[in-house]
């Protein structure tokens, strides 16, 4: 690709690199939307699909024919043009549907042609930059660099332009700048075919552009859409999601509301996320509107606080629990929102619709994590009432972290709370139990941490819907329990646990086959714990940060499922954990079948085989290690951060832009090449280790702090190591392109297809070991890279 020039190759690389990026973002949402928010990891692994398949293509293409760099680098712009559109229209025409996961094995396969089709453009992005590579290999590190550079500036600007288009305006407008770029580069015949390209490019983007993204049947707003009268009242989007607020007449209801509920409900409007309802906005004409919300579990902890002074309510898509403290004549209400977008639609949009909820002189709204404002803030809380949680379909949200439900989480909230303060957390009901239970074991582990009699400060009660557990600093006193059984009693509530509870007094109003939240409850808080909780059903082992899991039940060994359920054990089948392990079996086998094709005697790529052996070690070790590393920073910093999005942004952005730096720094490195690459490998090892044991420490600090500083933190953290981590790949093909240029490709398959295997394989790892050995296992990674550096193919 010499005949381009090395000024317009480089712009070139980096403008395929930036679009890749922002493509690949813009895509997690367009999933997200369409299928489910929990599919980031997916994302990435098919973003590195296309660039692992793209080497294995380069071998064989310029193997078995003719055209030249130049032609196949037009080729690859004009491709990756129409590939982004086309992806978008054959995608859509795949009817995957991801809840039959457990017992249609055909979905398995959609999900792949899936993967397949929208790993196109990758394809076309990995193949350009594949080419440069090819280069001299002097100029392999600054090529390389201006790839990373253009990864890591495409992360920047795709947030901001989230919240000004949805992604599938952004990916088209993606697809124009490529063709522009190619037009430029292409030459007589190619410029020529760039015409005909452009009639296609044209017509598949007006044929999409009108289209908006078609949100599964599977989810909440186009089963609200379908009743009769429903309509969306207002809508913003952003990197967090599309959110909905929508007013359907024929659904009405309340949270786990009692059965003997006489109350009045007044008028509301349902917030959905991506689709799927995540709350209720009552209309507000007064307090009293509010009275239904008494007829909840979710009342319980004030039944244990009678004149709340100060209240925290945890990030609340809806305003049920916000409208149940101003019933219950809370001084102060601090409410938090982690979704900006959904912030402005409560105090702004429908604000009036809300009685003006947010403006009253009694409430104060955050947009904040909620360990951030802790962090932040010094307050005191009589009541710190968290989110409703529990409500996971089909189980997707097994491969997903939940910082917000982490028994650390737990920690920093009860040591906020007043002497006679009390936590609260609500859950659905389930049967088996399972939420509940985990909550249960978490209330109790974090009691005992206090020093603590968990027996004598928790109060437990259930509906037919959900479930209510309460934390009390405090011993729960007798007029406490009086109070709470008289409001169970009138209600129509089971009493689930308190200090002084009787087994006659439990499953009584919705009733069991035998009382499986007590008698859970009583193991849990006796001394037959550990015996329980290795024998339950679900693994109910609590999360912390090293292993924020909160919606991962199952265990490694799944024999206790099937025993006690048989058959019916697939309806409890974690699907993001199936989908999780299928994708990891499709990359192994693709991975195997393109990493092993080049080295069949009639492509003959050069070097013995234990050259051969020896690339493929050393790229692979590189290739998990570095996704390794990014995978579980990317995780440990989403608690951090807030949201995935803003994560997998800041976290690629940071590692991308600071590795492009390393990879241009690089090439100012002297001989002997071997040394040097074997020290930054330990230097790498070495980094990684103090991460992991400091880590931590530094982001409880700051944790405080508005996002765009915590943004900037991150990419503090990360750019030393990216920096030193950008070096390693570059110098490792610019020594193979001194011997064996025609490996180069297929050294960039091998990494590209370990890497997919990384990323599959990481957050598995870390359900069941945590993050912590995620990381270990990368800085072993680098450390065997140091190694192996030694013995790459010497200088000719």
């Amino acid at each position: 690709m010499n005949s381009v020039g090395l000024f317009r190759l480089r712009v070139t690389v980096f403008l395929v690199s930036l679009v890749a990026i922002i493509v690949e973002i813009a895509l997690l949402r367009e999933l997200a939307l369409r299928f489910w928010e929990h599919l980031a990891w997916l994302v990435i692994s098919i973003a590195l699909l296309g660039f692992g398949a793209s080497g294995t293509l380069l071998v064989l293409v310029q193997r078995f024919s003719r055209l030249t760099n130049q032609a196949l680098g037009s080729i690859a712009l004009f491709g990756l043009a129409l590939s982004i559109p086309f992806s978008l229209l054959l995608g859509g025409v795949i009817n995957a549907d991801l809840l039959q996961m457990a017992w249609q094995p055909a979905q398995f396969w959609k999900l792949g042609i899936l993967e397949i089709v929208f790993a196109l453009p990758f394809i076309f992005c990995g193949t350009y930059i594949g080419l440069a590579l090819q280069d001299n290999p002097a100029k392999v590190p600054g090529h390389y660099g201006a790839s990373f550079l253009g990864s890591g500036i495409g992360g920047v600007l795709i947030l901001p332009a989230l919240f000004i288009f949805p992604p599938r305006p952004i990916m088209l407008g993606c697809a124009v700048l490529v063709f522009a770029a190619a037009l430029s580069c292409a030459r007589g015949k190619m410029r020529t075919a760039g015409g005909f390209c452009t009639g296609l490019l044209l017509a598949v983007m007006i044929w999409q552009l009108p289209r908006s993204t078609e949100i599964s049947a599977d989810k909440d707003l186009p089963q609200l859409m379908a009743m009769p009268g429903s309509e969306i009242v207002a809508s913003r989007s952003g990197p967090q999601g599309l959110v909905n607020i929508v007013r359907a007449p024929a659904f009405h209801g309340g949270p786990g509301l009692s059965l003997n509920n006489t109350e009045p409900l007044p008028d509301q409007l349902l917030v959905t996320l991506d689709g799927q309802i995540i709350g209720s906005l009552y209309h507000s004409a007064g307090n009293e509107n509010f009275a239904f919300l008494d007829n909840t579990t979710m009342a319980l902890p004030y039944q244990l606080q009678a004149e709340p002074s100060r209240v925290l309510i945890g990030p609340e898509a809806g305003t049920a629990q916000i409208s149940l403290a101003l019933y219950h004549g809370a001084a102060l209400i601090t409410a938090l929102a982690d979704n900006s977008s959904l912030a402005r639609l409560k105090t702004v949009d429908l604000a009036s619709h809300l009685g003006h909820l947010y403006q009253r002189p009694e409430v104060s709204l955050f947009t904040a994590t909620l360990r951030g404002f802790l962090y932040s803030h010094e307050y005191r809380y009589s009541i710190i009432d968290l989110p409703v949680v529990g409500s996971d379909l089909g189980g997707l949200k097994a491969a997903t972290t939940s910082p917000l439900l982490s028994l650390d989480t737990f920690k920093t909230c009860f040591d906020r709370l007043e002497q006679t303060g009390v936590l609260s957390v609500t859950t659905q009901a389930h049967v088996p139990p399972r939420e509940s239970l985990r909550l249960l074991n978490m209330l109790t582990e974090l009691l005992i941490s206090r020093g603590r009699d968990p027996r004598n400060h928790i109060a437990i009660i259930r509906s037919w819907a959900s479930v209510t557990l309460v934390a009390a600093k405090s011993e729960i006193t007798s007029l406490q329990t009086s109070k709470i059984r008289s409001f169970c009693r009138t209600r129509g509530f089971d009493l689930v646990w308190l200090p002084d509870l009787q087994p006659s007094e439990v499953n009584r109003y919705h009733s069991l086959d035998e009382p499986q939240y007590y008698l859970a409850a009583l193991n849990l808080m006796g001394s037959q714990k550990n015996s329980f909780l290795s024998r339950y059903i679900y693994d109910l082992t609590s999360p912390a940060d090293d292993r924020p899991f909160f919606h991962h039940f199952s265990r490694l060994d799944k024999g206790t499922l099937t025993t006690q359920l048989g058959r019916r054990s697939r309806s409890y089948a974690e699907i993001g954990k199936l989908l999780l392990v299928a994708a990891t079996v499709q990359a192994l086998i693709l991975a195997f079948i393109l990493i092993i094709v080049p080295m069949i005697p009639v492509v003959g790529i050069p070097g013995g085989k234990t050259e051969q052996l020896l690339v493929i070690t050393f790229f692979s070790a590189i290739g998990f290690g570095f996704m390794f590393l990014e995978m579980g920073l990317l995780q440990r910093l989403e608690i951090y951060l807030g949201h995935p999005v803003y994560a997998a942004a800041a976290v690629l952005s940071g590692f991308l832009f600071f590795g492009g730096l390393g990879s241009i720094a690089s090439s100012s490195i002297n001989e002997p090449l071997a040394s040097s690459h074997c020290v930054i490998g330990f230097a790498v090892a070495a980094l990684a280790i103090v991460y992991l044991m400091q880590l931590d420490t530094l982001l409880s600090i700051s944790e405080g702090l508005v996002l765009f500083f915590r943004l900037t933190i991150v990419i503090l953290i990360t750019s030393p190591l990216a920096l030193l981590m950008g070096m390693m790949f570059p110098l490792g093909l610019k020594r193979l392109g001194r011997t064996h240029a025609k490996l180069v490709p297929w050294a960039w398959s091998v990494n590209g297809f370990t890497s997919v295997v990384a990323t599959l394989l990481a957050p598995l790892l870390a359900m069941h070991w945590g993050f912590g050995a995620v990381g270990w296992t990368a800085a072993a990674c680098y450390a065997l890279a140091a190694i192996l550096s030694l013995g790459l193919p010497a200088r000719q």
